[in-house]
């Protein structure tokens, strides 16, 4: 048998090519299993730059995008075409995949293979769409995952409070590992000083960097910032990123005098000379944040 592994990501709306945590982080970890030795094949379902992923081999198998409850279907049809460039590449010793919301395709290869199935879990995916974006077909999403998951050898989970649910959801408990997400702290080490932007130069500066979505609390930190500059008025913002939020953004922009700044995504490489440039940098969850 080949002695690769088939890396698997079904997910449409995580390019390979992105900034978004969850590209940088299907890419990180296929340099780290590098590292180790492992070979991979890569199969991703959002075409982009495969270039990240060498020196593995990658293709994409792109489904056909819609919106609504057309895309969802779409979605499951879709595992029949991953399941068949996993067939061409093959075979493999072992299927990792990262889970997604109607992603079938890691667990028909593995079975049919007989080969280990692992499964990295980031979130309750069906309900984190449900709450946050549109989810249709809400019970059969639920029902992919928990099988996928229930089918699996090994399922990480990047926190505590993510394994207690999948557990919750039918997971033996034996099954679940908590593997946290990590960071190559010799990149933040020796990371340059970026130059920070002309109207934040000389102002005590906080930065945000990341995603703009609802759950990373950045109503809150424009408020909390509001709040602290009729105290300290010569603080500045500076918000790096892109995502649903950005017109909340804008605005609070246009209405901050130059004291908030904001920049779009930058590459994962740059972050470290980002950070390096505050005096203070800011996780801004809410209480109601989700906890995993």
């Amino acid at each position: 048998m080949d002695d690769r592994v088939a890396f698997l990501c079904a997910d449409p709306g995580i390019p390979p090519d992105g900034h978004k945590g969850a590209s940088v982080h299907l890419r990180a970890m296929a340099t780290a299993l590098h590292r180790v030795g492992v070979a991979l094949d890569v199969v991703v379902a959002r075409a982009g730059s495969l270039a990240g992923f060498r020196p593995h081999r990658a293709q994409f198998v792109a489904p056909e995008r819609a919106r609504g409850l057309a895309g969802e279907l779409r979605q499951i049809a879709h595992a029949e075409a991953m399941l068949a460039a996993l067939q061409d590449c093959g075979p493999h010793r072992a299927v990792y995949e990262r889970l997604s919301l109607f992603g079938l395709a890691g667990l028909l290869h593995a079975r049919a293979l007989g080969v280990p199935f692992v499964v990295e879990a980031n979130a309750p995916l069906w309900r984190e769409a449900a709450r946050f974006r549109h989810l249709g077909l809400q019970h059969a999403a639920r029902g992919v995952c928990r099988d996928v998951m229930q089918g699996a050898d090994k399922v990480l989970a990047v926190s505590h409070a993510l394994a207690d649910e999948l557990v919750r959801e039918g997971v033996r408990a034996d099954r679940v590992e908590v593997l946290g997400n990590g960071a190559d702290l010799a990149r933040f080490a020796d990371a340059p000083k970026l130059t920070r932007p002309a109207s934040l130069q000389g102002r005590p500066t906080m930065v945000f960097l990341g995603s703009l979505k609802p759950w990373h609390g950045i109503g809150f930190l424009l408020d909390a910032f509001a709040a602290l500059r009729r105290r300290w008025p010569t603080c500045g913002l500076w918000i790096v990123g892109d995502g649903p939020e950005r017109e909340r953004v804008r605005r609070a922009v246009a209405d901050a005098d130059g004291a908030i700044v904001h920049t779009e995504s930058v590459p994962h490489e740059r972050v470290p000379s980002v950070l390096q440039a505050a005096d203070v940098a800011v996780a801004p969850y809410t209480a109601d944040a989700p906890s995993y």
